[in-house]
């Protein structure tokens, strides 16, 4: 029986699978949408448990940080460099290098997917090496808290620090070493 103008047709072939075909694959997009949600949870929840000191500074660089260290000290600003065991934190005034062995937390901004891979690059050695070419007057500050300001002369397993008038040096094991900043 053919369509009359009453029944309103457009003239169309009827759908042989039916209409319930866009309603299922709508469904299967849900389904697929819902279940990538829940696998990206469960992706970043595994990451925060894998998290390492370490791998949260790599994930930090380039972001304004503030890291607390060993002696109560708070230093904040830029970070720029992660080495194998040291970070360099950029500031106004001058540039702080930190034994990670030394940092007791690090803040962010925002949460971080801190499982990042294996930092290799500068150590506290070859810093304080770079320091003695530099000829420039630095502050360490050591486990316990004690500042020593000084030129940095020469570095192996001690630091020779000449702290001032007369002479007067100042040995220090680099392991002792919590900080060094060079103002400027």
């Amino acid at each position: 029986m053919a369509p009359t103008e009453d029944q309103g047709s457009n003239g169309a072939e009827p759908d042989p699978q039916g209409p319930g075909i866009d309603a299922e694959a709508a469904d299967l997009r849900i389904e697929l949408e819902i279940e990538a949600r829940r696998r990206e949870r469960w992706i970043r929840h595994r990451l925060t448990e894998e998290a390492t000191l370490t791998g949260a500074l790599a994930a930090a660089l380039g972001r304004d940080v503030a890291v607390q260290v060993v002696t109560g000290d708070r230093v904040s600003g830029n970070l720029v460099v992660v080495g194998s065991d040291v970070i360099e934190v950029r500031r106004r005034h001058g540039v702080t290098w930190v034994s990670i062995e030394a940092v007791t937390a690090l803040e962010v901004g925002e949460a971080l997917p801190a499982a990042g891979p294996p930092v290799d690059g500068a150590s506290m050695v070859e810093v304080l090496c770079d320091l003695v070419e530099d000829r420039t007057e630095v502050v360490l500050t050591l486990a316990g808290g004690t500042a020593v300001r000084g030129e940095v002369l020469a570095v192996g397993p001690v630091a020779t620090i000449d702290t001032g008038p007369g002479g007067r040096t100042t040995y220090v094991p680099v392991a002792a070493v919590v900080s060094v900043t060079r103002p400027g």
